[in-house]
């Protein structure tokens, strides 16, 4: 139909290097004829003959047992993971591994991967816990493998956030305001964005010399509300409250509510917001938005250098987040008398 051999036609469909050049226009003659043909390659041919699948899993912390909602943050990291590695023609499939939420206990040994038909493997620790028994499975594939999200003192490649500096910035923005009683509301875990956000709330507040309203995290177990409440409860009461994510601020922003505490006029409320949870209301929330995006399209990056160049890139710096200024924070001119 095009007049050209069927090894032409090959290297042309799988962009393979070809000694003899073909010219564009044989090329655009080659696509139209597909097109009109119909023609669908067979994956699953290609890669016997190639060696490689041409898609990549992603691995995912879920808490709760299979038939649990997706904690939202997966989203912003699978979907521009997606995206980024549909540019170099890969696939990506996932499969979570489910955590009990009370005791970070595997609930299931997750069926991951009984027989490897990956290239690489791109982890997403957003839940904070990765199993034993994941890395273990992980290690006997032997795959080139990325993770985004884990603590940064995990072995392997590990892409994350400067939770810290996030953090100090939220607080000098809260001091530039003129805020000198402020609290956190957060709860502790083994994520180190659980340390490391109140660690660079107590740090900013340290160099300012200033005193936080209070110097200690909930149990995670114990209600949002509670933590929010025990802080706008104390006296004299803070102006400010800084807030590990969007649970957190809602729950100050309703615990405020109750008490009849105006925001911004009485209490500045901020803190650190995935891409999902961005709000563009009229009352925008001053935030950090998290690195997400740019941490998977880095991982990304990283992982497709191991899979097809066999080239072991360095461990990139912390991504830093962005500083949204919106209508939850303002001048304590109320506040400061409360």
């Amino acid at each position: 139909m095009v007049g050209v051999k069927t090894a032409t036609v090959s290297r042309v469909l799988n962009d393979k290097p070809n000694p003899i050049k073909v010219s564009e226009r044989t090329k655009s003659r080659i696509f139209q004829a597909v097109k009109e043909l119909g023609y669908q390659p067979n994956a699953a041919a290609r890669a016997i003959r190639q060696g490689r699948f041409n898609r990549i899993a992603c691995v995912v912390t879920q808490y709760g047992p299979r038939g649990t909602t997706y904690w939202p943050t997966m989203a912003s990291y699978l979907e521009i993971a997606a995206d980024k590695l549909a540019e170099y023609g890969y696939s990506l499939i996932f499969e979570p591994f489910h955590i009990d939420y009370p005791t970070d206990q595997l609930l299931e040994t997750p069926g991951l991967f009984t027989e490897l038909a990956v290239d690489g493997v791109l982890g997403v620790a957003a839940a904070g816990m990765v199993a034993y028994e994941v890395d273990e499975k992980l290690s006997r594939l032997k795959a080139p493998t990325v993770w985004l999200n884990r603590n940064p003192e995990s072995e392997g490649m590990v892409v994350t956030c400067d939770e810290v500096a996030g953090a100090r910035e939220l607080t000098r923005h809260l001091i530039g305001l003129g805020h000198r009683r402020m609290g956190y509301v957060g709860t502790q875990g083994d994520h180190h964005s659980k340390q490391d956000r109140y660690r660079g709330v107590m740090e900013e507040l340290a160099a300012g010399g200033l005193e936080p309203v209070s110097r200690f995290l909930k149990e995670r177990l114990t209600g949002l509300d509670v933590v929010a409440g025990e802080l706008l409860d104390h006296q004299p009461r803070p102006t400010a409250l800084v807030c590990y994510g969007l649970f957190e601020y809602d729950a100050a922003i309703m615990e405020a509510a109750r008490r009849g505490i105006k925001i911004p006029g009485q209490l500045s409320v901020c803190y650190f917001a995935s891409p999902w949870d961005r709000r563009e209301t009229r009352s925008k929330p001053t935030r950090i938005e998290i690195p997400e995006i740019p941490m998977a399209a880095a991982g990304v990056d990283i992982l497709m250098a191991r899979v097809r160049e066999k080239k072991v890139l360095p461990v990139p710096k912390p991504f830093v987040g962005k500083m949204v200024v919106g209508h939850t924070t303002a001048p304590p001119e109320v506040s400061m008398g409360a």
